[in-house]
């Protein structure tokens, strides 16, 4: 099993139910391939993690790389994992458009990462990951 991530630039081909489709579409294939991971959104910018087994998330990722809704596609971190991060999450997407769904550290270090042009070291990722899944359930334990 492995993870990859991958950052892309989003191409607006019609209007913004165009993302509304990308999101429905990438959570119908990825249940049917069995992937699972998550998707960040930013300034017609994705950062997307993807986790399964080798031979789905290549086949989920060449579907992308054809896709003619991103470019400068850029992968930057392919690793083989045990488990996976996101196990419950076919697709689960976080639009940093919205700010207010996100502590002020979490924003501050994604936009340290952009600044850099999306240059994640390990610490970096495990810090985003771990910083998203603090703030998602502070917030479900909020609405609760």
């Amino acid at each position: 099993m492995k993870t990859i991530v991958y950052t892309s630039e989003y191409v607006n081909t019609s209007d913004n139910s165009d993302l509304d489709n990308i999101i429905q579409e990438a959570s119908n294939r990825n249940k049917t391939s069995n992937i699972t991971g998550v998707l960040l959104f930013h300034n017609n910018n994705f950062l997307q993690v993807l986790e399964g087994k080798d031979e789905d998330v290549d086949f989920i990722f060449n579907k992308i790389k054809n896709d003619t809704r991103h470019k400068n596609i850029d992968l930057f971190i392919t690793e083989e994992i045990e488990k996976r991060a996101f196990p419950n999450w076919e697709m689960r997407l976080f639009d940093l458009n919205d700010s207010s769904k996100f502590s002020p550290e979490l924003l501050r270090r994604i936009s340290n990462i952009y600044l850099h042009n999306f240059q994640f070291n390990a610490q970096d990722y495990i810090f985003l990951l771990e910083s998203m899944l603090n703030d998602i359930q502070a917030l479900q334990d909020f609405e609760g």
